[in-house]
């Protein structure tokens, strides 16, 4: 197991270095460095730099600060040869090199860190060409498209009823798909989408992003397979797991999704449920959003601890949808009961996703529970 030590023996809490840095918007901020860390494995191993270091700083702006972790996976090519330098000499370059990140135009958390993970894509961009042929539309702004004969489906932004909202949903969406890549039970991205912009003035034909190319799960939605009966050729008990854990996922990031509902989760080629729909702005179904929500004009700017709250509410719902089509065994009655306490009207009886989670587990027999691989 890999350890880590500091050589400047500090706490976090104390300054090595302020520099002054200036971000996106030509306003002059400053960084607060302290604590170097790095993975001593390299060591042993005899290797010229660490493969994991990271510096913790205080980003100071407008009269704000942000603690920042800046974690850098992979090596600096500088100092990347047969010359062996000292800890101090790696600690100053990436020190440098942490100056020149414009943390103004990152989504910083408040009142905790944030930890900016830099590492090396293994896999360049690939264009993929998409023949308006291949198109078969599905819903609105969503189209089954195919190349070499692998279907995906093609999420658009550039529509009949397009909205100039619609680009800020478009881009959560890219940024969530992109923050949860890798992550089992959420859909995955396989690509962004380009065409000529549909409403541009000039004849340059200059390409802007359409939409986002996403995995295709051939199992159909959960509302499909409840509404047809076919809830008995799955393994259901496992999906209130599934969700569950993609739901604690999204809070544990300070994201919140808004609109669970059944026909936001699908079914992949083994019946495992996967959330879609995950950009937290597109929009919120009525009679899916917790009581004391459903008369908000906006309730995207509500604060995160409402938002978190009306997703445990849906979560509720979205059980007792799939118990009422599971018959009366005892998991399907612990679903309706487990529903019941996430649906509470009041807010503050309501009980959380992982204590919900913990009830329903009681009632799966232990060799039926697969875990989350990320």
């Amino acid at each position: 197991m890999a350890g880590f030590y500091n050589e400047d023996l500090l706490s976090p809490h104390i300054s090595t270095m302020i520099s002054p840095v200036t971000d996106h918007t030509g306003s002059t901020s400053l960084l607060d460095f302290g604590a170097y860390w790095e993975d001593e494995d390299f060591l042993a191993q005899g290797e010229p730099e660490p493969s994991v270091r990271s510096q913790t700083l205080v980003y100071h702006h407008e009269r704000k600060k942000w603690w920042i972790k800046v974690t850098l996976i992979g090596s600096i090519t500088s100092i990347s040869n047969e010359r062996k330098v000292s800890k101090r000499e790696r600690r100053k370059e990436f020190q440098d090199f942490a100056k020149v990140i414009d943390y103004g135009s990152l989504t910083l958390l408040d009142n905790t860190v944030t930890e900016v993970i830099l590492r090396e894509e293994p896999e360049p961009a690939t264009v993929i060409r998409l023949e308006m042929t291949d198109k078969v539309e599905l819903t609105d702004g969503f189209f089954q498209v195919y190349r070499a004969g692998v279907p995906y489906i093609l999420k658009i932004i550039y529509s009949p009823f397009y909205q100039p909202r619609d680009t800020d949903v478009m881009r959560n969406e890219l940024e969530n798909l992109e923050y949860f890549q890798g992550i089992s039970n959420i859909v995955q991205a396989a690509g962004i989408a380009v065409d000529i912009n549909p409403y541009t003035t000039s004849t340059t034909g200059e390409q802007v992003v359409v939409g986002a190319l996403l995995q295709f799960y051939s199992g159909g939605s959960l509302r499909q397979v409840l509404d047809d009966g076919r809830i008995s050729e799955h393994h259901w008990e496992q999906w209130a797991l599934r969700i569950g854990t993609i739901l604690r996922l999204f809070h544990a990031a300070g994201r919140t999704h808004m609109d669970i509902k059944c026909s936001n989760i699908m079914l992949d080629g083994g019946g495992d449920a996967v959330l879609i729909d995950i950009s937290g702005i597109g929009g919120t179904t009525h009679e899916w959003c917790a009581p004391e929500i459903r008369d908000e004009i906006s309730p995207f700017d509500l604060p995160f601890e409402a938002r978190r709250l009306n997703d445990i509410w849906a979560y509720g719902k979205l059980l007792s949808e799939i118990a009422s089509h599971a018959g009366s065994g005892p998991h399907a009655i612990a679903l309706k009961q487990v529903a019941g306490c996430l649906m509470r009207e009041d807010t503050t009886t309501r009980i959380g996703i992982s204590e919900a989670m913990s009830r329903l587990e009681a009632t799966i027999p232990r060799c039926t529970i697969r875990p989350i691989l990320t």
